[in-house]
């Protein structure tokens, strides 16, 4: 593996494409199927914004829904508790995919 350079100025270390390292993330906020990424990486979190209807979000270690499942969140009405931190620091070999099924939701991945 490389070692990745410093910047000329400041301390903050860089990717090869020149971006800051440190987690990536993806807000999802409608239904849906989404590949958040297509290559190995480490599934971080998930963090609900806010107040939602009942929904599911199923992860999977793959391009698309037919992957190895790495967790399915059964999302209940969120009134009373909107902001949820549900921390997951797990491998995925083959990419990073999300299914949403509630309109109303607010999610960030954060991803490597």
């Amino acid at each position: 593996m490389a070692e990745i350079p410093l910047l000329e100025r400041g301390s903050l270390k860089r990717d090869d494409a020149n971006v800051p390292l440190g987690w990536r993330f993806l807000n999802i906020t409608s239904i849906g199927t989404y590949l958040i990424k297509n290559s190995a990486g480490v599934l971080h979190n998930l963090t609900f914004n806010k107040a939602s209807d009942n929904g599911v979000y199923t992860l999977y270690d793959g391009l698309d829904a037919t992957g190895t499942v790495i967790g399915t969140v059964d999302h209940p009405n969120s009134a009373n508790n909107p902001t949820v931190f549900l921390g997951y620091d797990v491998a995925f070999e083959e990419g990073l995919t999300i299914v949403v099924t509630v309109a109303s939701g607010d999610v960030t991945v954060s991803y490597i």
